[in-house]
């Protein structure tokens, strides 16, 4: 009896020694699609491929890894006899999500991209594996650039705002400087995040998540400013510029949208239940914009009615339609109009409605 025992002691025991956490595909897809990111002069991080087409390849990386560059490196392979260095261009960025987006044109026989979760699947106490370049070139041997780095990690948190919108994953785990902008992925390859910061002196670390990647994506307004162009006593007309961040070129429409403020004397606009902005009122006056890349420009007229005040304020929203099909909004922003100054100080929209 003692050989069998000895026998089955040593399988359960065994077992688990050789057992691989990541299917060898996963694994190999993992690495295949994460790339050293390096800004020349000043520094380095993770990203990964998330699409090709043809020859064109899309990266994501945190905002702060190539923030102020128009160029940066992307080596797959990095560290490896197989190491590939190819030019990427940053197509857009998102401060507020932390997210960018780098092209890569006439770059053939890319790997197999991986494929970005629509929304956060993950709980707490699950594993998930963080794939990068943690340090940067400290940890390369000699010349070379550094090998991939992968991390198993926990997750700690879902974090949610106050409208229960997904913002942040939370992990504990070993998590470093350097693997910005590399992907989290779950056990089945994929992504369910982008690894973005680390609470100093802690094995706490945080994901931009699932949901804030597809937004950033799927494109959004950045901001509004309005310069009088011409008026009289009775009407401004006003150049609107607005800011897009799209770095897929796929908004298909944006407009501005503006009424009286006195129209809300008694009580002010107020979201929808979801905290998302609609139409705040059926009296809006609109006009559409022609979009430019990252800019949407037009013009818009103020008119006065005979006996109304010299000067006005306005609320105005921006609206625009993303590649889904769906119409979102910025929150309601003041518009101050002085007809006989023609003079609309500071007119901001709030990006986050």
């Amino acid at each position: 009896m003692r050989p069998a025992a000895w026998t089955l002691t040593f399988l359960l025991l065994g077992a688990p020694l050789f057992a691989q956490e990541l299917d060898r595909a996963v694994l190999d897809k993992l690495k295949s699609a994460t790339c050293f990111v390096v800004v020349v002069g000043r520094g380095s991080g993770s990203g990964v491929l998330f699409l090709k087409r043809g020859a064109t390849g899309y990266l994501l990386t945190c905002e702060h890894v190539v923030r102020g560059a128009d160029k940066v490196a992307i080596v797959f392979g990095s560290g490896t006899p197989n190491e590939r260095q190819l030019e990427g261009s940053v197509i857009g960025s998102d401060a507020e999500r932390d997210l960018a987006a780098v092209i890569l044109k006439d770059a053939k026989d890319l790997p197999t991209p991986l494929e970005i979760g629509t929304k956060t699947s993950v709980s707490e106490t699950e594993n998930v594996y963080v794939a990068g370049f943690p340090f940067g070139r400290m940890l390369a041997l000699g010349a070379k650039n550094p090998e991939i780095s992968i991390s198993k990690v926990s997750v700690s948190s879902v974090r949610r705002d106050t409208d229960n919108h997904v913002v942040a994953v939370q992990m504990s785990g070993d998590v470093n400087p350097g693997n910005s902008g590399g992907p989290v992925i779950d056990a089945k390859g994929k992504v369910i995040g982008i690894a973005q910061s680390k609470v100093g002196g802690t094995s706490t670390a945080f994901a931009v998540p699932s949901e804030e990647i597809q937004g950033f994506l799927k494109g959004r307004v950045a901001n509004s400013t309005f310069k009088a162009m011409a008026s009289t006593v009775s009407a401004v007309k006003l150049e609107a510029r607005i800011g897009l961040i799209d770095p897929m070129g796929t908004l298909k429409g944006v407009t501005v949208w503006w009424c009286p403020e006195k129209l809300f004397a008694d009580a002010p606009p107020q979201p929808g239940k979801d905290g998302a902005w609609g139409r705040i009122h059926a009296s809006m006056k609109s006009a559409p914009l022609k979009i430019d890349e990252d800019l949407a420009t037009g013009t818009i007229e103020v008119t006065r009615a005979a006996g109304d005040p010299a000067s006005t304020s306005l609320l105005h929203q921006i609206s625009w339609t993303t590649s889904d099909g769906r119409t979102l909004w910025t929150a309601p922003a003041p518009l101050p109009v002085d007809f006989a100054e023609a003079a609309v100080p500071g007119a901001k929209a709030d990006p986050n409605g």
